[in-house]
């Protein structure tokens, strides 16, 4: 028995590893001595390179979820203009129209299309009204999205333009712009303008007659506007002549000449020789206001 304790405690002690000399050399970073574990200073690289590879991740994670939602809402809203258009309708409310016809505005208007969700295109919308012969000047406002207010500024006509009397007549404002075209029986009680115009240069509506010589009937036609409100009414004003003008009233039967400058000048001596007129002096050709005497007095030609 003491024999066999004896070869037991020897096969314990075989099994048991014997320590191993280590003096002189570094030891393994695991044993059953001790663990070495790796330095801070030692791990610093790896851990920026993970920290930078995790926000290249990251933001191409981003991009990507982006895109797709970019995607996504694209194709949900392809048709959504058509949607609003039918859901909200864009109202337009002109103001300031007189003498034109608000349908004639609306016609323009008709086939603009919207630019993005309830984006009207204004500046499309009031260049097609401007272009209008009878309008002057359009702004706007923009309420809401789909409330818009266009403010139109029309023309006034002030006379008629008649090239050579040729039985063709013509609207135009202040500036010589025509308005329109109009018959000889349509005609109002605005004065009549002669001017020699080619056959081939036929006014169009929209545009300035040029030439000064309609510069200075519109000149004449102003300072007269201004004038006394008893002097008679002006019928017509004849450009022809180049450098004279011959106006016609609808009180006389007659002809006034002026000269082309100096409209202050002969006004003063048309209200001396409508004085003289009205108090009976007879006439049997035209009043000459061209020329003048000393005294102011003007030839009034029998």
């Amino acid at each position: 028995m003491p024999q066999g304790r004896d070869s037991g405690r020897r096969r314990k002690a075989l099994n048991t590893p014997a320590r191993k000399e280590t003096r002189g050399r570094a030891s393994p970073l695991h044993s059953k001595d001790r663990i070495v574990r790796p330095s801070r200073k030692s791990q610093e690289p790896s851990r920026k390179k993970r920290i930078r590879w995790n926000r290249i991740r990251w933001a191409l994670q981003t991009v990507v979820e982006w895109s797709v939602i970019v995607g996504i809402i694209a194709f949900l809203v392809k048709d959504v203009d058509k949607f609003m258009v039918e859901a909200y309708p864009v109202e337009i409310t002109l103001e300031g129209l007189e003498r034109l016809d608000p349908d004639d505005v609306f016609n323009r208007l008709d086939s603009i299309q919207l630019q993005g969700m309830l984006k009207y295109p204004l500046g499309e919308a009031a260049s097609r009204i401007a272009a209008l012969p009878a309008v002057r000047e359009v702004t706007w406002i923009q309420r809401m999205p789909s409330e818009l207010v266009f403010n139109v500024v029309e023309r006034t006509p002030v006379a008629y333009v008649t090239p050579e009397a040729r039985g063709k007549y013509y609207e135009i404002d202040g500036e010589g712009v025509v308005l329109n075209k109009v018959s000889a029986e349509s005609l109002g009680d605005m004065p009549v303008i002669w001017l020699s115009i080619a056959e081939d240069a036929e006014p169009m509506a929209g545009e300035e007659i040029p030439g000064d010589a309609i510069k200075k009937g519109l000149e004449f036609l102003e300072l007269y506007r201004r004038s006394e409100s008893d002097w008679p009414t002006l019928n017509l004003v004849d450009l022809r002549g180049g450098k004279n003008l011959r106006s016609r009233f609808k009180e006389f039967d007659f002809a006034f000449w002026w000269g082309i400058e100096e409209f202050d000048t002969h006004f003063r001596g048309f209200e001396l020789a409508l004085s003289q007129l009205r108090n009976g002096m007879p006439v049997r050709h035209h009043v000459d206001l061209r020329f003048s005497l000393e005294d102011d007095s003007y030839f009034v030609k029998d």
